[in-house]
């Protein structure tokens, strides 16, 4: 492609952005606050269009692409996409994922949203979009993913391409990528992903720290909330998001997401000069990266046993939080402790073993203290990094600050007054005996 074509392209591209903005934010007022503000960039260098939260990325080339089949909505199409995924935190989930499942993972997500939010969506059948992932959150649907469709993809001379991101010079064009913009398919079953989503970092390119991820939830909340009321006044807020907004303004966390998210915030760091942090090596100066596999964290989870709780279903989501850790590429043992009025069992956990099975505690009344007391009186010696705490909230024995990072998990049925004294709480889908 010469540069006049190149220019071609980027004139019509830009001229087709700004009037498919224009149209959705008087048409789709909730989707386009996600993207109001943000830097639109030319990036030859990408096979479709993405975003990391804060720029927001496109090939020229496939914009007119796009334009060209579907005329304007198809536009719209792509803006609400990208918009999506800042309003489902996709840019801060990722973890230790291969950046192309994560994509992957995210695309069958949103389109599968977007879908249901007609007529926004002209969903054409090379884009990413299985139906059995109606409703699924990323982590789930990236756990059901083909093997293939996790791994890192490559362009044609080898390079690592990150779902068509693979690039190294914005100005140049995708390689693999059709002379009219057409994107080459990059999963198993010949679709290929419309719109990606990259991790933010912050300015200097490094990970962002925990707060500034709790930061930038917290804006992602507040948008929506705004978004939403303004929306709804105007008659124009889908009503297939008005239960994604509820569920964030009154959220009931996915517990392997939730988890996720705590064993990411709280993985033992240390830096290795060794191995330069590619983001800062490529703007020309060299920094340590950051080195996970020696120091693993630790996160102590208590289970709660008492009467009004399923234990097996305690006990397999126990299991899911091993694979939380697979799937974060974190090797580490779980220290797990059961217990209702009194500590019961206690084991540590190494990824791949099961659960304890063998009985249900006491099976009476619920006391948080015992465990609590416990890890405060251990954490140190055990070196743990955070406490989590499975249980239906029916109890205000809490004990002192067991002085780390806490995360109660309340089930699905758990009591509405529940206000621990220290730590946060989140409310997930979890089964329990109930009342």
């Amino acid at each position: 492609m010469n540069d006049e074509e190149k220019k071609d392209f980027e004139e019509r591209a830009s001229l087709y952005l700004m009037r498919g903005r224009s149209r959705a934010a008087m048409d789709h007022p909730f989707w386009s606050a996600f993207t109001a503000g943000k830097e639109w960039r030319v990036d030859w260098s990408c096979q479709t269009a993405y975003t990391d939260g804060r720029v927001m990325g496109y090939n020229p080339a496939f914009m007119c692409y796009i334009h060209g089949k579907f005329k304007m909505i198809g536009i719209i199409a792509i803006i609400v996409h990208e918009a999506a995924h800042i309003f489902l935190g996709h840019h801060l989930r990722k973890g230790k994922r291969p950046m192309h499942g994560w994509n992957v993972a995210c695309d069958h997500v949103v389109n599968n949203l977007l879908l249901k939010c007609k007529p926004i969506m002209c969903l054409d059948g090379d884009w990413v979009c299985d139906r059995k992932y109606k409703d699924w959150c990323a982590e789930d649907v990236y756990e059901e993913l083909p093997k293939e469709d996790k791994e890192q993809k490559e362009d044609g001379q080898g390079k690592p391409c990150d779902g068509g991101m693979g690039g190294d010079d914005p100005s140049q064009p995708q390689q693999g990528q059709s002379g009219d913009g057409k994107p080459t398919p990059n999963t198993s079953d010949g679709k290929y992903t419309i719109g990606d989503v990259r991790e933010m970092k912050d300015e200097d390119g490094s990970k962002l720290s925990e707060q500034q991820v709790d930061d930038a939830l917290a804006d992602i909340k507040g948008i929506a909330t705004n978004a939403a009321q303004m929306s709804q006044r105007a008659g124009k807020l889908p009503a297939e998001v008005r239960q994604y907004v509820e569920d964030l303004l009154e959220p009931k966390h996915n517990w392997k997401e939730a988890l996720s998210m705590f064993v990411g915030a709280r993985a033992k760091t240390d830096f290795n000069m060794s191995k330069p942090r590619p983001t800062a090596a490529c703007c020309g100066y060299f920094s340590p990266e950051l080195d996970t596999e020696d120091a693993p964290a630790k996160i102590c989870i208590g289970v709660d046993t008492s009467g009004s709780m399923d234990f097996v279903e305690a006990c397999s989501e126990v299991q899911g939080a091993v694979e939380a850790y697979e799937d974060e590429g974190i090797d580490t043992t779980l220290k797990i402790l059961y217990c209702d009025t009194k500590l019961h069992y206690e084991e540590d956990l190494d990824i791949g073993d099961k659960p304890f099975k063998g009985g249900r505690g006491g099976g009476g009344g619920t006391r948080f203290s015992p465990v609590v007391d416990w890890v405060r009186d251990h954490h140190n010696d055990q070196d743990i990094e955070g406490f989590v705490y499975i249980t239906d909230g029916h109890c205000s024995d809490f004990g002192e600050d067991p002085g780390v990072p806490t995360l109660w998990v309340l089930t699905e049925s758990a009591s509405k007054s529940f206000n621990p004294p220290f730590g946060e709480f989140i409310h997930t889908d979890i089964k329990d005996g109930g009342y």
